[in-house]
């Protein structure tokens, strides 16, 4: 197992998956700590859903539009924690990627995640 690594994509507005991580050939990742951030003009048109995919398959879903549209002017911050032995991806060379379903109407976001390669 190599060391702990850390990943993250910011500055973010599309609803397209964004790649955040891309593991060394013939490797998987190993997921232990995710944060989703939120700039406090964050808003949406519709419900907003984040998810994460690991390879093609999905594996978080975080309804994330009662914070953006709830508290306007205020930052967000969803963290999501993989304890114990965190979460391996499915099988080596998948992609952990991000998004969300719309596109943001204001503000931006970023994703950063821990973990490592093995």
């Amino acid at each position: 197992m190599s060391n702990t690594s850390v990943r993250s994509q910011n500055g973010l507005t599309a609803s397209a998956y964004v790649n955040l991580w891309s593991p060394q050939a013939g490797k998987k990742f190993r997921l232990y700590f995710l944060r989703v951030s939120f700039t406090k003009e964050s808003t949406t048109p519709a419900q907003e859903l984040f998810a994460v995919k690991d390879g093609a398959t999905t594996f978080v879903v975080q309804d994330v539009s009662q914070g953006v549209l709830t508290a306007p002017g205020v930052p967000l911050i969803y963290d999501f924690h993989f304890h114990n032995n965190g979460y391996l991806s499915l099988a080596a060379d998948n992609k952990l990627s991000v998004g969300l379903q719309n596109p943001l109407s204001t503000g931006v976001w970023g994703c950063i995640a821990w973990g490592c390669e093995e």
